[in-house]
């Protein structure tokens, strides 16, 4: 891309734009080929930056003594390399203390200088999902997606972050015009490259559906695409994904023969997402009271147990644990002295240091996984009071579901004592903060409002989020004016919420910059 990179020789670079390609494509190949240009270059500080970054953010789990070599040639790296080069070893150095949002406000001073930098925007990217910064992930995106141009090879790998981006924020209308001129795109490429781009937009396409359309419409997609997606390097999630589909439409006996032909095979020690998506789809199942027997949940604990003892990700913690409590948990199974073990490597992990995955594991891996195991024990109301204090150390979303799920059903002992005992006490006025936005509580009673008005009226969640946030934005307005100049019309009485079109409401709301 243009980029300067300080390397002895020039075979050695070609290895570097491989292993780069390989990264982007997930491709397990990657490894040799950082391997080929050290041997080649043992100076080379982007190798060494690769090669650490994967196994510090959490792709891939590290073994004992293998970063060491790596970081100590960086620390050591000539002084006469880029300042890019600099940068990118600090962001490295940053991660290795456990300083994840240093590590990325490094990688964004990158992207403002270079903007066509793609490991700092893949490396950007996994951290931003690793730490919850996805307004940092998209702020860095709009800042660099003007430098790329539809006839750049890699400009099909920035679209796919783009629509991830877009999927997180519910601008489900926007990924669909993003993802067709993706496809066009994939046709001017070849090889390797087209099958892991393809991949890419038939994942994109199940999340959107699986989002806000019938999942009928998934199952469709996915099978008829079969041929681009399988054996790619997002197979595995793919078919986790139509998993999904089948579980919705209630044909467990096609889950569990995707996962026999697909994620059985990825769930092993060297595939993390592979035994994540494993462990999520069985758990699932387990929770529906659907018995998948000890033979595909021995293969997920057999990967995760090879595991124990080194932390990459709470993420992939809590996945283990899932695996440990399945079925009924008594106190002579094998299993519990396992869990019981990972539960305690996850609580010293968690007071080594203060890092930023460590503060994770503080305050959601330790209680979850704790959770998770009383779950599996049939203790049921312990699980429900580790649970509940969970959301942002409130209990806004776990309050307002517990109340929606009364109204149904007001019988329910168990409703009936959970509201009486956590929402009656706890609950906290849908309130705005005194900057004007919404207060924590109140975006999570306006985000589950929009998705029972989106389902009832059957129209995108995003359109509705939007078209209540103007309803209270002119609502609010509106009782100011009165109370400082007063009223008696009539005008001024509430309407009914849906006595006018949505989408004229929302055309109205709009301003016509180009008349102005």
């Amino acid at each position: 891309m243009g980029l300067i990179v300080t390397c002895k020789d020039d075979a050695a670079l070609s290895m570097y734009d491989r292993a780069l390609c390989a990264l982007l494509r997930l491709n397990t190949k990657l490894f040799s080929y950082t391997q080929k240009a050290l041997e080649l270059d043992g100076s080379f500080v982007m190798v060494h930056c690769i090669v650490a970054g994967i196994y510090l953010i959490g792709f891939k789990p590290p073994t004992d003594g293998i970063l060491a070599p790596h970081l100590e040639a960086l620390k050591t790296a000539s002084p006469r390399i880029t300042d890019r080069e600099k940068a990118h070893i600090r962001a490295v150095m940053e991660i290795a203390a456990g300083d994840l949002p240093g590590a990325v406000e490094e990688w964004m001073d990158i992207l403002v200088q270079n903007p066509q930098d793609i490991l700092a925007i893949s490396f950007l990217f996994s951290s931003c999902i690793a730490i919850g910064e996805m307004e940092k992930m998209r702020d860095s995106l709009a800042r660099v997606l003007p430098w790329w141009t539809v006839d750049m090879a890699l400009y099909p790998h920035i679209l796919s972050l783009v629509t991830r981006v877009y999927g997180h924020w519910n601008f489900h209308d926007s990924i669909r015009d993003i993802i067709l001129p993706l496809v066009v795109v994939l046709c001017i490429c070849s090889g390797g490259e087209q099958r892991a781009q393809k991949s890419r937009g038939v994942g994109q396409k199940g999340h959107v559906i699986e989002e806000e359309q019938d999942v009928r419409i998934g199952v469709e997609l996915l099978t008829s695409t079969r041929p681009k997606w399988i054996c790619s390097p997002l197979d595995g999630h793919i078919s986790w994904h139509l998993a999904l589909y089948y579980l919705d439409l209630g044909d467990t006996g096609s889950v569990l023969r995707e996962f026999d032909t697909v994620l059985y095979d990825k769930a092993v020690a060297d595939n993390l997402l592979g035994l994540v998506d494993a462990s999520s789809l069985l758990w699932r199942l387990n929770v529906m009271g659907i018995d998948v027997g000890e033979m595909r949940w021995e293969k997920v604990i057999n990967g995760f147990s090879k595991l124990l003892g080194t932390h990459a990700l709470t993420w992939y913690d809590t996945h283990m644990m899932m695996s440990l409590a399945h079925g009924k948990v008594s106190e002579t199974s094998a299993r519990l002295a396992i869990a019981e073990q990972t539960l305690k490597a996850l609580g010293d992990y968690s007071r080594t240091n203060m890092s930023t995955d460590c503060k994770i594991a503080d305050t959601l891996g330790v209680p979850v996984c704790t959770a998770l195991l009383a779950f599996g024990k049939e203790q049921y109301d312990d699980v429900i009071s580790l649970m509940l204090p969970l959301k942002s150390n409130q209990l806004p979303l776990a309050l307002a579901l517990i109340a929606e799920l009364k109204a149904q059903k007001p019988n329910s002992v168990m409703l009936v004592k959970l509201f009486e005992d956590y929402v009656t006490v706890n609950w906290r006025s849908v309130t705005s903060c005194k900057e004007g936005g919404l207060g924590s509580t109140a975006t999570v009673v306006f985000k589950r409002l929009a998705s029972l008005i989106a389902d009832k009226q059957e129209l995108p969640y995003c359109k509705i989020l939007f078209w209540l946030r103007c309803k209270l934005s002119f609502s609010l307005l509106r009782s100011a004016v009165m109370c400082l100049r007063g009223s008696r019309s009539t005008y001024h009485r509430p309407q009914h919420l849906f006595e006018s079109s949505i989408d004229l409401a929302i055309a109205d709301s709009k301003v016509n910059l180009s008349a102005m």
